[in-house]
């Protein structure tokens, strides 16, 4: 069994979302009842959202396992920074919480196998 056995790797691009992403953050962590690497991409939101990523991993209320800053262009893009996922499951999430992080696990689960 390797270290990512069951992680989910969940990625987050930000610009101007510094009123969403702590709320993103929190409710994906809680959500997901895996292992999670959060990835959280934010193209030099001029707004502060960087700032309240870092604050949250200095304060230990949220650990982005992975994150990236800056004028990031096509890292941007759908398959931007995927390199730094891991595990056999990755998403998406939308920072405007128009994904609701509660119903992210759905995407994933295998429906049951008829017996």
């Amino acid at each position: 069994m390797s270290d990512t056995d069951g992680l989910v790797s969940v990625r987050a691009a930000t610009y101007n979302e510094r009123e969403n992403i702590g709320e993103l953050i929190e409710r994906t962590l809680a959500a997901v009842q895996q292992p999670v690497r959060l990835i959280v991409v934010d193209d030099d939101s001029p707004d502060g959202t960087w700032q309240v990523v870092q604050a949250m991993a200095r304060a230990g209320t949220a650990h982005p396992a992975a994150a990236a800053h800056g004028r990031a262009g096509p890292d941007l893009s759908p398959h931007g920074r995927i390199g730094l996922a891991q595990g056999g499951v990755v998403t998406w999430m939308d920072c405007d919480l128009s994904m609701p992080p509660r119903s992210c696990q759905r995407f994933w689960q295998r429906p049951a196998r008829p017996t």
